[in-house]
């Protein structure tokens, strides 16, 4: 008979490397954002880690001595960079005289990408295993709650069955529909989407911008200094304070670089003056691009959609990538031919009386959620309804 044990690390270091890469390799839901070489890049950039309320708390399930399972987890202490808002439960809790944080997070940081959580799982039973692990873990160091955010359908339709409650997001991705060009692409749009992306790349090149877009090799470590430029101005535009270093930034560059795709437009004198960055990777024998980060040293009207949407499907096209994942919020990205995707979350409320009262809420919240959905599809920049 087996027999599991759960062990804690606040650390990746202290999980055998070997191990996590032959557990990730093999889970056929994995993505980048769960890697060994991702997560130590945000570890060795202290990006996360306890001094930015993202204490590191890995969890793994071993079988008979033997590590089956890995989930990459956090104990935080705040409620920034998961794009799942729960800000509204914390000041519920708080007024009411109960704490919220830390809580227990399971999710790749900064990251609102869908995939495994819990890398390695085989079937259900074992994922109810991890489960049962989770709560007991919760309850005897006082967690109120555990989330697990952007998880596969695989880990859902287990937890939601053991009073785990979901919670629905809506994200826009773009699908290659084997596009043989840009054009190509623009005719599967409505006449009128047609035309304003037309006009929308005819403003920026009137102005003799031009985007170059670079994969791998092709990159420098000064394109990668000057997206970090770009990256840091977007966060001070808004008045914020960025989640990544500049540490990271270098790191990525170093280890992940045939990963990473930027994009970069610059004026006739071959100034650059805006960025963006996506993240390639081949799932599944399907090629993805993952958009993550954009900004801008010059304000100019419609260079976001040209540097962040347009050069980066245009290259797409051209290197027959199947998905751009332009992420979480948005609406703009409707008209520019992305679609709007469910993401699901699960939760775990220790407490009955919070339990029933956030499932209450997340009835209503997920019924308005598909009637969005249903509003953004009847909205489609598509000629014809898409499956």
């Amino acid at each position: 008979m087996s027999e599991y044990k759960l062990q804690v690390e606040d650390s990746i270091k202290y999980i055998d490397e070997e191990e996590y890469r032959n557990i990730w390799q093999n889970d056929p839901y994995k993505n980048l954002f769960t890697s060994w070489e991702y997560l130590s890049i945000l570890e060795e950039s202290n990006c996360i880690g306890q001094e930015t309320g993202w204490a590191i708390n890995f969890f793994t399930l071993q079988e008979n001595a033997q590590i089956k399972t890995i989930a990459p987890c956090f104990l935080k202490f705040h409620s920034y960079g998961e794009y799942v808002f729960d800000w509204a439960w914390a000041e519920a809790f708080h007024r009411s005289g109960v704490k919220y944080y830390p809580k227990l997070l399971f999710a790749s940081p900064f990251t609102p990408i869908n995939g495994a959580r819990l890398l390695g799982i085989r079937n259900t039973t074992e994922i109810d295993i991890f489960r049962c692990e989770i709560e007991k873990w919760c309850r005897e160091n006082s967690l109120p709650t555990a989330h697990i955010l952007f998880c596969h359908e695989k880990e859902i339709s287990v937890f939601e069955k053991k009073e785990w409650l979901s919670r629905k997001t809506v994200q826009f991705h773009w699908k290659n529909m084997n596009y043989k060009s840009f054009d190509d692409f623009l005719s599967s749009l409505q006449q009128k989407k047609r035309k304003k992306i037309r006009s929308e790349r005819k403003k920026i090149s009137e102005k003799k911008i031009v985007c170059r877009v670079l994969n791998g090799d092709q990159i420098r470590l000064d394109h990668v200094e000057f997206l970090y430029r770009c990256y840091r101005k977007t966060y001070a535009d808004h008045f914020s304070t960025p989640y990544l270093n500049k540490f990271f930034f270098n790191l990525l560059y170093y280890r992940l670089q045939h990963n990473l795709v930027i994009s970069i437009a610059y004026t006739s004198d071959d100034r650059p003056i805006a960025s963006s960055l996506a993240i390639l990777e081949n799932i599944n024998g399907e090629k993805t691009l993952f958009g993550r980060y954009w900004g801008a040293i010059e304000d100019i009207p419609f260079l976001h959609f040209e540097v962040a949407y347009y050069s980066l499907i245009e290259w797409s096209i051209l290197h027959r990538v199947k998905k751009f994942e332009g992420g979480a919020q948005g609406e703009h990205k409707l008209a520019r031919g992305f679609e709007p995707v469910v993401s699901t979350s699960i939760h775990w409320i220790c407490n009955e009386k919070y339990r029933e009262a956030i499932k209450a809420n997340l009835v209503n919240e997920n019924v308005f959620m598909e009637n969005y959905l249903g509003s953004l599809k009847a909205r489609s920049a598509y000629i014809s309804q898409r499956s």
